[in-house]
Order: structure tokens, then sequence, then C-alpha cells
């Protein structure tokens, strides 16, 4: 009798818990319905060794987001730039690592960090020429074959502006037309067979080649937010997992950062105009001695005897 008068008051009590417990759970990820997270890589310029090793930086990225952040996270690298902006438009990447290049020539919903290396968020750059075309100097390259990595849709603009600081016109100094290349190590490759006289690459990255012009440090990755409406609460969970992450290697730690480096990139890719700089003199000062005649000059005779020969004359 006692059980079936206490057992509405129990099942009463345990319904006025239940917003208390639910409340006390944690907010609902996007892949609770068996989504996952999915963080790609696009970084043709990035100082990785190999296609091979940007993958396996993803896949590790991937794994300690996931951990971190309690949800399931897959990590994709993607070598051609079609097939990463076909993924972006179709909304299957939630957050990338992406080429500065590209953050420069276009828009993502947020830029959240910086890759660094050796702790700095940017690398020097130099035009490097091969040991058999006998170049020395940036001049020795003309007429020569340029090899360059492809990131984007302005990356002969980045070449002749932002890292040759506009003094010559890729197409006309150069031999041909400059044969792209899908990363790094396949552009310093391309110069080392033979393919190519030169190539601007990270300085690093150049073993075997001669330094002919220092262009400059360029800005490593950013790591972004690709796809709009992620719930505001994983973009945090995500972005404090990206800033503990640091492995090693090509890339080795991130910093919190927004778009201005990479907006600071996009301007350097315009041509520059050099103008004279006109500069005014400075002024003479002259004494009021020195500025005042006083009295009039004497007059001089001049001495002209030395400009004269004397004749000799035969008998005299």
């Amino acid at each position: 009798m006692s059980s079936r008068m206490t057992s509405p008051r129990l099942w009463a009590a345990l319904l006025s818990l239940a917003p208390a417990v639910a409340a006390a759970q944690p907010a609902t990820p996007p892949a609770a319905a068996g989504q996952k997270l999915v963080i790609a890589i696009y970084a043709p310029t990035a100082p990785f060794d190999s296609g091979d090793a940007r993958y396996q930086y993803v896949q590790r990225l991937a794994q300690h987001i996931g951990s971190v952040a309690g949800v399931p996270s897959e990590g994709k690298a993607y070598n051609r730039l079609g097939d990463f902006e076909a993924a972006l438009k179709k909304g299957d990447i939630h957050f990338a690592i992406v080429d500065a290049l590209l953050v420069a020539e276009q828009s993502f919903p947020r830029v959240i960090a910086q890759a660094t290396s050796g702790g700095k968020t940017s690398l020097p750059w130099a035009l490097f020429a091969s040991p058999s075309s006998g170049a020395r100097r940036a001049a020795d390259l003309s007429g020569k074959r340029l090899a360059y990595v492809s990131a984007g849709r302005k990356d002969l603009a980045f070449v002749e502006h932002g890292l040759l600081d506009s003094v010559v016109n890729v197409s006309k100094f150069f031999a041909g037309k400059p044969q792209s290349a899908p990363d790094v190590p396949s552009a310093v490759q391309t110069v080392a067979l033979g393919k190519a006289d030169a190539v601007c690459v990270p300085v690093a990255k150049a073993k075997g080649l001669n330094k002919v012009f220092d262009a400059g440090s360029v800005p490593l990755p950013a790591f972004v937010q690709a796809k709009a409406g992620v719930p505001e609460a994983t973009v945090s969970t995500v972005s404090k997992a990206v800033l503990s992450y640091g492995a090693g290697g090509a890339l080795d730690g991130w910093k919190a950062s927004g778009a201005e480096a990479y907006r600071s990139l996009a301007g350097q890719m315009s041509p520059k105009v050099k103008k004279p700089v006109m500069a005014d003199p400075d002024p003479v000062k002259i004494s009021s001695s020195e500025a005042l005649v006083l009295d009039a000059p004497a007059p001089a005779q001049l001495d002209v005897a030395r400009y004269f020969l004397q004749p000799k004359i035969e008998g005299l």
C-alpha cells in the first residue's frame, strides 16, 4: 500500500530534477548526429618536406582537436586548389589550414590563428638560381627559365611584386612561360633537375641552390573557420585546441591572430611605382659680414705674360 502511495511522489521528484540534469549536460556538438568535424589543409608554400608530411600533420592536428573538443574529427589534405575550393563550396570543410597566398586572395568566415616555425609567424624567402646557370646576381637570370609554387590565382603577381618588388617584369625578364609546381619541394626539384634555372622559395628549403636576391618575409599558413554557421562554442573549443598544439617540425605551433598579416600580403601583390623623392635642400647660412661689401675691391693687373712665348730671333 505504501509503495503505491510513494510511487507518484517519486516520479514527481524525478521529473522535477530532469531540467537540472539536462542543464548540466555539455552542449551538443555538431557531430552528435554522426557528423565529423573536417579539418583540412591546403598549404603549398608551407615549409613541409613533402605532400605526405602535410597529410600526416593535419591528421595529428585533427586527432588532437577531437581529443580536446570531444568531437569526432577527421583530417584531409588537398593538393589542388580546384579540389579544395570545391569542398569549401559544398560545405564539406569546417576548419582548415590555408596557405598565406590564398588567405590574402579570398575571405574566410574567421582567421583564428597563424602558424609558427621556429617560433616565428613568417619565413624569409629569396630568389635562387641553379649552380649550372652561372648566375651570381638577379640580373644574371635575364633570359633564364623561372619556376614558381602555385597556390592561388595571383602567384606570378606575388613573385613579381611581392617578392621581386616590381623591379622586373616576370613575363619579359625570364625566358618562356614560368613553370608552376604544386609545392615548395617540387619547385626546388624542378630547378635541381635542370627544368628551370631559378625559383622563389623559403630560404631554408633551397638546399643546393645559389641565393641571388633576398625577397623579404612571407606569412606562414592560417588556421581558419572555413564553414559559416559552426556553433560559437565549437569554434571556441577548436580554437583553444589549436593554440595548445605544438608538434614540432615544419609548423611547430600556433599563435592567435586575425587577418591583418594576410591583408598586408594582399597589398604587396600590386605593382609598385617608384617615384623620386623630392628633398628640400638645407639652407646655407651666410653671416652679415660676408654678405656686405664694405670697400670696393682694389684693381689688380692680371699676370698674362706666362701665356706668351718670347720669339727667338737669330743674331739677337
